[in-house]
């Protein structure tokens, strides 16, 4: 007599999770169960969601081509990305992005709205991530960012390794090309209490109508509290700088101090 009250207490309940089960598999780990999930979105999240094509799945590899994305003022327009990602790695509390390419993303942003005055002086916040994340291959090419009443912000070229733990983040390699000139970074951040950094920095800028200048040095110490930097600048016609220095309390009435050595 208790069979089938035991049937519909636990067997039904298993029954759905196992549907549920299924149904979470196929609209990750299939082409069509990602465009479902995409086409849910475009219903529930504001603004307007479409692409070209879809190739992969959630699970990965994903390419998508023609991604756009527009709600009001905000517009996002994406030519192609590749994405390749571990995300077995999220049951042990870890992102890990094991490839990220992509190109021609151009983003409008909406208008900003005055800030109200702020009464007490600015702090940074303690960013604490949930999960530690793994970056081995971030690389976009052709980034337009445009602002009203600015001009459009243009990047050639980016390239990211890093990976965050309980220290922060280290940045085994940042790399950012543009019209401007070239800049390379490395070094660790820590986004929390003092903030306390030790980045390394080389950099390449042609200012015209001298050539191209080159710098590498350091920039060390506690952002909220006291940063130390050094630079060394090469230019044209055997042009050296030496720049040396510190910020102190760098977010508030900031006191600067910088001895610098100029030979021509």
């Amino acid at each position: 007599m208790l069979k089938r009250p035991l049937f519909w207490l636990i067997g039904v309940p298993l029954a759905l999770l196992a549907l549920i089960a299924l149904v979470a598999s196929i609209a990750i780990t299939t082409e069509t169960g990602l465009s479902t999930l995409l086409g849910l979105a475009n219903r529930f999240v504001p603004g307007q969601l479409s692409y070209d094509k879809l190739n992969g799945s959630l699970w990965g590899p994903l390419r998508v081509e023609g991604l756009r994305y527009e709600d009001g003022p905000l517009k996002l327009k994406l030519d192609s990305a590749d994405l390749d990602w571990s995300p077995g790695d999220l049951l042990d509390r870890r992102l890990t992005v094991n490839r990220l390419h992509f190109t021609g993303l151009e983003l409008h942003l909406p208008p900003k709205q005055e800030p109200p005055a702020p009464s007490e002086p600015f702090v940074l916040p303690d960013v604490q991530l949930p999960v530690g994340v793994t970056i081995d291959d971030l690389q976009g090419r052709d980034i337009r960012i445009v602002s009203p009443g600015a001009a459009p912000i243009q990047i050639d070229a980016v390239n990211l390794k890093a990976r965050s733990d309980a220290e922060g983040l280290n940045i085994e390699s940042l790399e950012v090309k543009s019209p401007l000139g070239e800049a390379r970074v490395s070094g660790r951040v820590n986004p929390t209490g003092n903030y306390p950094l030790d980045l390394q920095l080389d950099w390449q800028a042609p200012i015209q109508p001298y050539g191209v200048f080159k710098g590498q040095g350091a920039v060390k110490g506690e952002l909220r509290e006291r940063v130390t930097f050094e630079q060394r600048v090469t230019g044209p016609a055997e042009t050296r700088l030496s720049l040396d220095g510190e910020v102190r309390q760098p977010l508030g009435e900031a006191a600067w101090s910088v001895k610098a050595d100029f030979n021509a």
